[in-house]
C-alpha cells in the first residue's frame, strides 16, 4: 500500500500529468530546498555558539569581549587620526586623494578595455 497522493497515470498526455503533479512539486520542493539550505547553516551557528561559550566558560566573559572592545577603539581611532592629518597638512591630503582618483579612474579604464 503506497502512502500519498495517487494520480491516474495511464492513458493520459503528458502535458496533463504535469498538470496534475504541479501544485504537489511546487508546494515539496521549495520546502525541501529551504531545510537543505538552512541545515548547515543551523548547524554552523551552533558549532559557534559551542565555541564561545566554551571559551567563556574557560576564559571569562571580561576576557572574552576584551577582544570586540579593542578592535572598536583601534577602528575608531583611524577615523580621529585621518581628520588630523588633514586637519595639520590639507596639501598633502590632497595629493594623496589625487593619486588614489588617479589609479581608480586607471582601473576602471584597465576593465572597460579588457
Amino acid at each position: 500500500m503506497e502512502v500519498g497522493y495517487a494520480l491516474p497515470t495511464s492513458g493520459l498526455p503528458k502535458a496533463t500529468l504535469r498538470k496534475a503533479y504541479a501544485p504537489l512539486v511546487s508546494f515539496t520542493l521549495p520546502a525541501f530546498r529551504w531545510r537543505l539550505l538552512m541545515a548547515p547553516r543551523l548547524w554552523s551557528l551552533g558549532v559557534f555558539l559551542v565555541a564561545i561559550g566554551i571559551a567563556a566558560h574557560v576564559v571569562g566573559w571580561e576576557t572574552l569581549l576584551w577582544i570586540p572592545r579593542t578592535v572598536m577603539d583601534w577602528l575608531a581611532w583611524i577615523p580621529a587620526e585621518i581628520i588630523g592629518a588633514v586637519r595639520a597638512s590639507p596639501a598633502t591630503t590632497g595629493l594623496i586623494l589625487l593619486g588614489v582618483v588617479c589609479m581608480v579612474v586607471a582601473r576602471v579604464m584597465m576593465r572597460r578595455r579588457g
